[in-house]
């Protein structure tokens, strides 16, 4: 440690820098380590104002709950630019099937939606007022829509173990919602800088069609300074 010390500053800066984390999970749990970095010495903890100014980390988010954790669990020094919402994580879906349990009903699927919609009203204040350049909505796992044959509706299926092939038409107006009430937040900060909001995950052309209320906003957000667009690989081009 000593020997560490005695390096010039910018070099033990760009050790440390290099040293942190490209993506940072939020949760109450989780300690940021530029924290860390506060604990271990003086010499140290003068370095971190400026070792602060080159870390952009991603913040992932994987439950509707640690979006209160968001500002209050990372240094005041350290900004927030780019964040991603995992909408539907691996742990979530374990945690929702139980032990036994092998499927998930469209009503907790739509429950899900319903608290991370509720989750990012609540916790409006966590976001930055500025310096947020991207949020990132992932929606994998749903990889794709099905037409049900029956009545032509077209509905969406989750692809993941727990879940099988089990149909969800209620969950269009969920994400909808989700992705409008992001964009609202955008509209505040889209007069400072030009936030992007970016759709990972995939879901097919017929699914986005079937959410005309997003689709009618997207000309007119484009148009207040926000920059939307879909990830490539989240149109499943087979199932147009």
């Amino acid at each position: 440690m000593g020997q560490f010390l005695e390096l010039p500053a910018e070099i033990r800066q760009e050790i440390l820098l290099s040293a942190l984390p490209e993506k940072i999970t939020v949760s109450p749990a989780e300690v940021h380590p530029m924290t860390r970095l506060l604990l271990i010495c003086k010499v140290v903890k003068q370095d971190v104002e400026e070792i602060a100014k080159k870390f952009s980390p991603e913040y992932l988010v994987v439950e509707p709950s640690h979006l209160c954790c968001l500002k209050s669990r990372r240094p005041a020094m350290s900004p927030i630019e780019c964040v991603t919402l995992e909408i539907f994580s691996a742990a979530t879906l374990e945690a929702m099937t139980g032990a036994t349990s092998s499927s998930v009903s469209s009503s907790e699927i739509g429950d899900l939606l319903y608290q991370w919609n509720f989750a990012l009203g609540a916790a409006r204040s966590a976001f930055p007022k500025s310096g947020l350049k991207q949020i990132t909505v992932d929606l994998t796992p749903i990889p794709h829509s099905c037409r049900d044959e029956s009545d032509y509706s077209i509905t969406m299926a989750v692809s993941h173990p727990a879940v099988a092939n089990r149909m969800f038409s209620m969950c269009e107006s969920q994400i909808s919602n989700l992705i409008i009430f992001i964009c609202t937040y955008l509209k505040i900060t889209a007069q400072r800088q030009r936030p992007k909001l970016l759709v990972t995950g995939k879901l097919s052309l017929q699914t986005l069609f079937r959410i005309p209320t997003l689709l009618q906003d997207i000309a007119r957000i484009r148009e207040e300074g926000i920059e939307i667009r879909f990830d490539p690989e989240w149109m499943d081009e087979s199932k147009v």
